[in-house]
């Protein structure tokens, strides 16, 4: 956290206003190692990425949507924030989605393949959409992706 605190000083003595974001630990999913830094810290926002494993090639099982999936899809993700959320703190959820297979290495089993990604993307959406409703920027953003452009003014 040295490190951390060192860079918000620095960053701070030049500018007071912008939004800082702290990544977490093992690929910005653990938190843990925080503390109470964040007392100490002005305008910070704590950036997830919230890759599951059902959207990797090399996925435990076959992602199709069961009521089991998706409730470890949001626990997934529920732990990832778990930090911010009891400390009332800023989340932004920078990075997620599956990895789509490429014809190249996939041959006829493309489409296929990402028909099954394109599910957990739908249903990692979904998520956000449920437990972010009070997040305009980031909803804006999610509303996009679904095809809802009518908050798309908020991203700006």
């Amino acid at each position: 956290m040295q490190f951390y605190t060192e860079l918000h000083t620095v960053i701070r003595a030049q500018d007071a206003d912008h939004i800082i974001f702290f990544d977490g630990n093992t690929f910005a999913s653990d938190f843990s190692h925080f503390g109470d830094a964040h007392k100490n810290w002005d305008n910070t926002a704590y950036s997830i990425h919230d890759y599951s494993l059902f959207g990797f090639p090399s996925a435990p099982e076959a992602y199709t949507g069961t009521p089991d999936q998706q409730r470890r899809l949001r626990r997934s993700y529920e732990k990832k924030r778990e930090w911010m959320d009891q400390r009332g703190l800023c989340v932004w959820n920078g990075e997620w989605g599956p990895v789509y297979a490429r014809k190249q290495y996939d041959g006829d089993q493309t489409d296929a393949i990402n028909d099954v990604r394109y599910k957990v993307l739908n249903d990692q959406l979904e998520i956000y959409r449920e437990v972010c409703s009070f997040c305009p920027r980031q909803m804006a953003v999610i509303q996009v992706l679904l095809g809802s452009p009518e908050l798309v003014d908020l991203a700006v």
